[in-house]
């Protein structure tokens, strides 16, 4: 990915996806220009992925924020963010986060773990305090 591709190439690709099936017709999203925010949500995301296998919640984080910045309802973003806020024992923003997750995939497949997770969050920070 990131190169340009030639005809030939591009057919062989897609040719492939569709298990060898021959193709006749190149759909237009195959040959569309990738649009600057969507190359830069995709490095941040590059970016995430190898700071979050490298257990480095700090620089994820800041990835995170880049990533919310350039696409602010995010739901996915929005709960890594909170999970990271979490691991980082900022409690009000991960809540904060969490809870905005919610209200953009209420019926996320993980919702209900989610919910239990704020239940959590909230017995902690009353505890803190």
């Amino acid at each position: 990915g990131g190169r340009p591709v030639g005809h030939d190439e591009l057919v062989d690709r897609l040719r492939a996806l569709h298990g060898g099936r021959e193709v006749r017709e190149i759909p237009p999203e195959a040959v569309r220009t990738a649009r600057t925010p969507d190359i830069l949500a995709r490095m941040l995301r590059n970016l995430l992925r190898a700071y979050l296998d490298r257990d480095d919640s700090p620089h994820a984080l800041a990835a995170v924020d880049l990533l919310l910045v350039l696409i602010p309802d995010s739901p996915e973003d929005l709960r890594t963010r909170g999970f990271l806020y979490e691991r980082l024992d900022c409690v009000t923003p991960a809540v904060a986060d969490l809870r905005r997750y919610l209200e953009l995939a209420p019926t996320a497949p993980d919702a209900t773990d989610i919910r239990a997770r704020l239940a959590r969050l909230a017995k902690t920070s009353h505890s803190i305090h």
